[in-house]
């Protein structure tokens, strides 16, 4: 971000925008497959917890019976 801020005192505005633009289509295509990956995990994460829940309940359930 710093050297976007330095950029910003030596390059006209509409070539930073071009610059900028440039350098922020890799970053949110990195950010969307980083999110989508951790969207991934998490729900594989939930699903794990759910899994052991449906082993847990019952046989907590059995116990306290």
């Amino acid at each position: 971000m710093t050297t976007l801020k330095n950029l910003a005192t030596h390059i006209p505005f509409s070539q930073i925008r071009h610059q900028h633009t440039n350098h922020q289509v890799p970053l949110l295509i990195l950010y969307t497959i980083k999110a989508f990956g951790f969207c991934i995990s998490m729900y594989r994460h939930i699903l794990g917890i759910n899994y052991l829940l449906s082993i847990l309940i019952p046989l907590i359930r059995n116990k306290s019976s």
